[in-house]
């Protein structure tokens, strides 16, 4: 049997929480479909309840004490209002938290997609985080306050250009790295139809004009000749007066004798 009273302050105070199920309903006698809710743990918030084509339909308007019982009839009755009229409020409101979203989303900044970017991409390696790091601090400290939106396949090849005149081959791990920030902000970011923000990835300008840099590995070794003189170089650096000679010759003779790569090397304690 329904609940149904004329809700008073006093009587909403005076209802317990349900001990035999999860929530229990009060209804309004003064709005049809003005409902209290009232759960276990004695949360007690004012709803509507109207089916509409047969679907039950409850959306949530406040919690008692906060919200009065008058404004939850004055806002119950224009929810029921728009329910009459085939409106969802809950849908509404989605709608609107949605395109909130959007409008935040086509504003972020490059430092917020980076930071968004290093915290849901946990897969990448503790080299690849600072690899990262290094490029954007030293060549778009500049971009992070800049929206992403903002950042343009002409402003991708003027930095490209501009950072290949100190080294191409950082000009290019830098776009390799800007090209990964839109690729995860293709899918990460949405509008309020579901469909991506950024569609574009700027850095493919470089590949359409050929712009990348050509880089050669790098062959330089120790050959078969050099490499007792350059042993004598290291033993001879523990004949200085410093430590850290002292380290860095244990340290280069452990990659010789390991094959350890650097950084490997220089992380272990």
């Amino acid at each position: 049997m329904r609940n149904k009273t004329a809700f008073t302050k006093q009587y909403l105070t005076d209802i317990l929480p349900p001990e035999d199920k999860s929530r229990a309903y009060y209804h309004d006698a003064k709005v049809n479909g003005l409902v209290l809710q009232v759960t276990k743990t004695g949360t007690k918030s004012f709803q509507v309840y109207r089916k509409v084509n047969g679907k039950p339909i409850r959306v949530t308007l406040g919690r008692f004490p906060d919200m009065t019982i008058d404004q939850a009839r004055r806002v119950g009755m224009k929810k029921l209002s728009e329910l009459a009229e085939g409106i969802n409020p809950n849908e509404k409101k989605k709608e609107a938290q949605a395109k909130k979203k959007e409008s935040e989303n086509r504003n972020i900044t490059f430092a917020e997609v980076l930071e968004d970017y290093f915290r849901i991409r946990k897969n990448l390696t503790e080299n690849t985080v600072s690899s990262y790091h290094t490029m954007i601090n030293k060549y778009l400290n500049t971009w992070l306050t800049k929206p992403l939106a903002k950042i343009s396949r002409e402003v991708v090849a003027k930095k490209h250009e501009e950072i290949s005149k100190i080294s191409e081959t950082s000009a290019n791990k830098t776009m390799r790295v800007v090209r990964a920030v839109f690729n995860f902000a293709n899918g990460q970011y949405e509008d309020a139809k579901g469909g991506t923000l950024f569609p574009d990835n700027p850095v493919s300008r470089l590949s359409h004009t050929r712009a990348w840099n050509k880089e050669k590995r790098r062959q330089t070794i120790i050959e078969r000749s050099q490499l007792k003189p350059w042993f004598d170089a290291v033993i001879d650096l523990a004949e200085h007066d410093a430590c850290f000679n002292a380290v860095v010759r244990d340290y280069l003779l452990f990659i010789l004798f390991t094959g350890l790569r650097r950084r490997e090397a220089a992380q272990l304690k």
